[in-house]
């Protein structure tokens, strides 16, 4: 069969539907080609972890790095050399009340911090960011509530020696309670962000940022 110009559509010893096949094939390849792509670059899109765990460091390094942790362990660490050293209550009641300031401060932004770290958005399939997510905010959980409880010991401070002394006592009892919870899930933390790390340099970046660092009361009379 030949059209109006003489040109043959069939070849010779071809069925009379042989084009139409191989223009079917050549769709369908082309449909299977374009999905191929379109899965691969939803994958891609959705599968990788960046943007969420940048937004995750980026809050958890907001909190940790934030003055406030440096302020509070002086007034810490000046309050209770206060009152061992010392031996003047009017000098550890001082140092109490900013202390006491001190916490305030710290729960607020420690209460805040857990807001927003636990406001990160993670997939449903971005198992280790969640984990990581998770890790943080219960170590910032922790924080809270022994906050909490040192805000409700000291805001009974007064000068009087005795009044002091037992006081001091419930805030170490307390203190040291607090110690292997907060350290436990701050290494949990550590562990739970490296293992989400997408590269090198973020571990390197997360090791630094788990480091703990100490702090000296500098307070001209100590």
């Amino acid at each position: 069969m030949t059209d109006p110009g003489g040109t043959s559509e069939i070849e010779p010893g071809q069925p009379e539907d042989a084009p139409r096949r191989r223009r079917w094939g050549a769709m369908v390849v082309a449909i299977i080609g374009f999905l191929a792509v379109a899965a691969g670059a939803t994958f891609f899109l959705l599968g990788r972890p960046g943007p969420t765990f940048e937004a995750l460091l980026t809050a958890t390094e907001t909190a940790e790095t934030d003055r406030i942790w440096f302020d509070y362990f002086t007034a810490q660490e000046c309050f209770a050399t206060a009152v061992l050293d010392l031996g003047d209550p009017d000098i550890a009641y001082q140092d109490g009340l900013d202390l006491l300031d001190h916490t305030d401060r710290m729960l607020a932004h420690v209460t805040s911090s857990l807001e927003r770290l636990n406001g990160v958005t993670v997939q449903n399939w971005h198992s280790e960011i969640a984990g990581e997510r998770d890790a943080i905010s219960a170590h910032y959980l922790v924080w809270e509530q022994h906050l909490r409880a040192l805000d409700t010991i000291l805001v009974g401070l007064n000068n009087d020696i005795s009044d002091l002394a037992l006081l001091f006592d419930e805030w170490v009892d307390e203190v040291i309670e607090a110690g292997t919870p907060i350290e436990d899930t701050y290494n949990e933390a550590k562990e739970a962000f490296l293992a989400a790390a997408p590269g090198e340099d973020y571990r390197r970046e997360i090791e630094q940022l788990f480091t703990p660092s100490s702090v000296d009361c500098t307070r001209g009379a100590v």
